[in-house]
């Protein structure tokens, strides 16, 4: 095996911090350039929705050699035409994104690759690849090395694969509520709720915006073992489900959901990884997390959502309650609906809803709909 079960553990550590700390992807190419023995790592990529330039990122490289890539050569690379006619999964050698007989006719050959120690070998993984979004892990191997080096290069990128799709898909995450506009509008940026339990649900980590949520107790919640749940019962039951598969060794533990903080009109986006990618590593140690598997949470809000529910709070002066009826009325929700989604009694809606009419001064809900929708 080309890295030895502590490096791999070392580089599952990096990507999971990479997820929540974009500018720590470098510290894992470092990790892995040196851990193989030299092979040049780099990814590469970007997502035109949530504006997240990953751009390039390398190790091993000579400096010069990456300023050229960038100003002229990468505009001719000889392997990017065979990457983006792959999915999101596919492993591929060098020599499936181009033939070497092919590749040693190019000016990108002969005036980059061949001087930089004629690094010909290799390959890499598609992490996304879309319409949207196109993201890419490669290492690039000495002629003189491919025998010895190649294979094994590969399956670790394999191995690597599903952990560093799950880190991205983080990452991006994060970076599409950075730029929410209503939330620099109205003051409503959050940073994302990070959160690691346990096969037992016991909290092992939480950073400071995830330690607030569960105090305030109206998305997650503790009981006195500091076993996390969500106050939904639905999602309480998922996470349940979930935790059975993560004391199974199942990896399927990749999933998004929204919660719902009903006190306070907040919206949430929600998404489960497993922190351990594979089988053959049952360890993980990040933030002082010593041990594993661990399913982490990262929930961000849902500026959009929220937004709605929150303008009119601010113009008409609503409780969040009221506001939250208002909204759903106005998207074609019944009352009945509503009551029985916030586990209320259909009075209680009733109430809710005749106030904010005439916090809005309408006498009809057709005329409750027009406004709402002309308002947000």
């Amino acid at each position: 095996m080309l890295v030895d079960q502590n490096q791999f553990l070392r580089l599952t550590d990096l990507i999971f911090k990479a997820a929540v700390e974009p500018h720590r992807w470098q510290d894992f190419l470092d990790a892995l350039h040196e851990m193989t023995g030299g092979i040049r790592t780099h990814m590469f990529g970007h997502d035109v929705r949530s504006n997240f330039q990953f751009g390039i990122k390398a190790s091993g490289y000579d400096p010069e050699a990456i300023r050229s890539y960038i100003e002229y050569y990468g505009s001719m690379n000889a392997w990017v035409p065979g990457f983006m006619r792959r999915t999101a999964g596919a492993v591929m050698y060098s020599e499936e994104m181009c033939p070497v007989e092919d590749l040693l006719k190019t000016e990108f050959y002969n005036d980059w690759v061949r001087p930089n120690d004629d690094i010909l070998g290799g390959g890499g993984a598609v992490i996304f690849n879309d319409r949207r979004r196109s993201f890419l892990l490669g290492g690039n191997i000495r002629r003189r090395d491919i025998e010895a080096k190649q294979d094994q290069w590969m399956a670790l990128v394999t191995q690597l694969l599903p952990s560093i799709q799950h880190a991205i898909e983080i990452n991006q995450m994060i970076a599409a509520h950075a730029i929410e506009r209503k939330a620099a509008k109205f003051g409503l940026w959050h940073r994302p709720s990070v959160v690691a339990i346990d096969s037992q649900r016991r909290v092992c980590f939480a950073n400071e915006e995830a330690q607030s949520l569960m105090q305030s107790g109206c998305v997650l919640c503790c009981d006195f073992q500091e076993r996390l749940s969500f106050r939904n019962l639905r999602l309480a039951r998922l996470l349940e489900r979930l935790v059975e598969k993560l004391a199974g060794y199942d990896l399927n533990l990749e999933t998004t959901f929204k919660a719902v903080d009903r006190k306070n009109g907040r919206v949430f986006n929600c998404r489960t990884a497993r922190l351990v990618p594979s089988d053959e590593a049952t360890r993980h140690s990040v933030h002082g997390l010593i041990g594993g598997p661990y399913i982490m949470l990262c929930l961000m809000r849902d500026q959009q959502a929220t937004d709605s529910k929150m303008m009119l709070v601010e113009l008409f002066s609503m409780t969040p309650c009221e506001a939250e009826v208002a909204t759903s009325i106005a998207e074609g929700r019944s009352t009945r609906e509503i009551a029985e989604f916030r586990k209320v009694s259909i009075h209680t809606i009733r109430n809710q809803l005749k106030s904010a009419m005439s916090k809005l001064n309408v006498s009809r809900r057709t005329e409750l709909v027009r406004k709402v929708l002309t308002s947000i």
